[in-house]
């Protein structure tokens, strides 16, 4: 029996490298064990000569690769073996693809899914309700499933200021150049400044990283500007987004009568996340104040 062990509940890195070296050696999904290290425990790695860097890339479709990422952060245990067991037979031609849908591991694997996007949509609502108020500079959220690191970037891109994001698992913490790592509430009440741990380093080199493009109908049913602000972060209605580093969304009074739209965000704008702090927001903002308005009774937005 091979027992594999993960560094976190997400690792991917280590999860795709044990993958595809038991498939390629066709391990039987029945001879391997998964579960998430201890505390200070090593995770599995290949020793050399038989090092995992030797394994050719597992030829998968786009659509099984998006389910795993997404599957991998749902909080049954034993998806890992799930996810090893589906590649494992689709590699080895152990899927019946004319009949999917009557598929156990298929349909575990789609409601695993289903759960992963509903929870992701409910906390990028409440990620970006909590930016568009700013009572704080944590976020309390208390997660199903184990989705807050691979939202970690769509944080960032909804909010370039520095926030804290706390669950029972995991704390997720941006300073305004860096993204951090630390045990959540259940595990550690306090975190010390050497318990944090930089993203992308360490066991931190590989995790999943959610999108999820709105489709035209998502955009307009979105209930509130939050809900809007949420979907617009990975828009790809056209390609204004590659060069940027952010979608600037709107920021003001939700329900006002008066809207100002400028023409695209600047450079600072797209640091910032903000629309109108670069020069044109300092001549924004004079106009403002000769004609007697209060920016903070007023609705800003760039338009892309």
């Amino acid at each position: 029996m091979v027992e594999i062990v993960l560094a976190h509940q997400v690792d991917l890195a280590t999860w795709r490298a044990a993958t595809r070296h038991y498939t390629q050696k066709q391990v039987l999904p029945e001879s391997i064990t998964w579960r998430v290290a201890d505390k200070g425990q090593t995770p599995w790695v290949l020793e050399a000569p038989d090092s995992a860097d030797n394994d050719a890339p597992l030829n998968l479709p786009r659509k099984l690769v998006t389910a795993v990422l997404e599957a991998l952060q749902a909080h049954p245990p034993e998806r890992f073996e799930l996810l090893y067991r589906v590649v494992y037979r689709f590699t080895h031609d152990l899927l019946d693809m004319e009949d999917l849908r009557e598929d156990p591991d298929i349909q575990q694997l789609r409601k695993l899914v289903q759960s992963v996007k509903q929870e992701t949509e409910q906390f990028r609502l409440a990620f970006s309700t909590f930016s568009f108020q700013r009572q704080s500079k944590s976020l309390h959220y208390t997660p199903q499933n184990y989705i807050v690191e691979a939202n970690g970037r769509f944080c960032i891109e909804r909010d370039a200021q520095p926030w804290e994001v706390i669950t029972p698992y995991r704390r997720m913490w941006w300073d305004g150049n860096q993204l951090h790592f630390a045990p959540g509430e259940a595990e550690a009440e306090h975190v010390s400044a050497e318990m944090w741990q930089k993203d992308g380093q360490g066991i931190w080199l590989g995790y999943p990283n959610t999108m999820l493009v709105p489709t035209l109908e998502d955009v307009a049913q979105a209930p509130s500007l939050a809900s809007l602000a949420a979907e617009a972060m990975d828009c790809r209605a056209c390609s204004l987004w590659q060069p940027a580093n952010r979608t600037v969304f709107g920021e003001g009074v939700e329900n006002t009568p008066l809207m100002f739209v400028g023409e695209q965000p600047g450079d600072q704008e797209d640091l910032a996340g903000r629309p109108f702090v670069g020069p044109a927001g300092k001549v924004f903002d004079r106009a403002l104040e000769e004609a007697g308005i209060s920016r903070n009774h007023v609705e800003g937005s760039k338009n892309p």
